[in-house]
This record gives structure tokens, sequence and C-alpha cells, in this order.
């Protein structure tokens, strides 16, 4: 997707009922943010130059700030954690192309890793209860031939009980 498709698809998720249970009040900054690299973008494609506002780096600092809340203090749902790569996808590059500030890149990234580890952590969880509940299934089915091959074993382990014992 280019950049446009993309920040219209994070604009319109910001608007969904999901992103208002999580982000709240903060919509409005990250809707802010957006539009103005969207533009920016717009300019640097048009090779017109962009001077970049004093505050934009604070903007993007306090989003930073409150998806690191977020990721520790709220639950979230994978197209939150979509959107937020996305985001840092899209502000990365922008400061990439403008500011060129090497701790918001980092900042970023870990920002990224956080969500995307996190929904890694969680498909392993579901997977897991899956198998758990597999295994559950099959532990009531026993074939015969395996209780006999249980016996068979038990009987052979006795044998070189006996055996170690006249020793």
């Amino acid at each position: 997707m280019e950049y446009i498709e993309k920040t219209n698809h994070m604009l319109d998720y910001l608007k969904s009922i999901n992103a208002i249970k999580i982000l709240g009040g903060n919509i409005d900054l990250f809707v802010k943010l957006i539009t103005y690299i969207k533009k920016c973008f717009d300019a640097l494609n048009a090779d017109i130059e962009i001077v970049t506002q004093d505050n934009i780096l604070n903007d993007i600092n306090r989003n930073n700030q409150i998806l690191d809340s977020i990721f520790t203090n709220q639950p979230f749902t994978p197209d939150f954690s979509m959107f937020v790569n996305d985001y840092c996808l899209l502000v990365s590059n922008f400061n990439n192309n403008t500011l060129k500030n090497e701790q918001v890149n980092g900042k970023l990234s870990t920002i990224s890793r956080m969500y995307d580890m996190c929904l890694t952590t969680a498909d392993l969880i579901n997977v897991t209860r899956n198998q758990i509940s597999q295994l559950r299934r099959y532990e009531q089915f026993a074939l015969p031939s395996i209780s006999l091959s249980k016996h068979y074993l038990e009987a052979i382990g006795d044998d070189l009980k006996d055996d170690k014992k006249e020793k």
C-alpha cells in the first residue's frame, strides 16, 4: 500500500468504536499528527520544501508515551496492533525524511516490536490452549494396543527389577 492508502486506512480506523475504546480522548492527537504527516508527504512528492512545526517532535513523543501506556495498562486488539505498526512506520518514514531524530526512530522501533511480540505471544497461548484441549480429548480415548503396550512395558520393567535384585 502507498502512504496515501495507509494514512487513509489509519484515519478510518481512528473513527472505529475499537479505537475510541482504546484511545479515548487521545484520538485527536493521532488524527492531527497523521494528517500533518500526510500533508508533508504530499508536499515532498510535489517537490515543495517543507518547514516542520516546532511542536511536531513533542507531538510524536506524546503519542509514543500514550502507546507505551496503552501497552502496559490496557487490553488491545489485533486491529489496534496493526494500526500501531502502520503508525510507527509512517512516523518513522516522516522522521527519516524530515526530522532525522535517532531517538524517535529507536522509540518507534521498540513500540512496534512490543505490539508485534504481544500478538505473537497471544497466538502462542491460543495454539497451546487448543493443543491442550485436543490432548485431553485423546487422553479419554485409548486404543487397546496402547493398553497392551503399557502392560508389556510394565512387565518388562518388573522383570528388570527382579533381575537386579537377584544380582
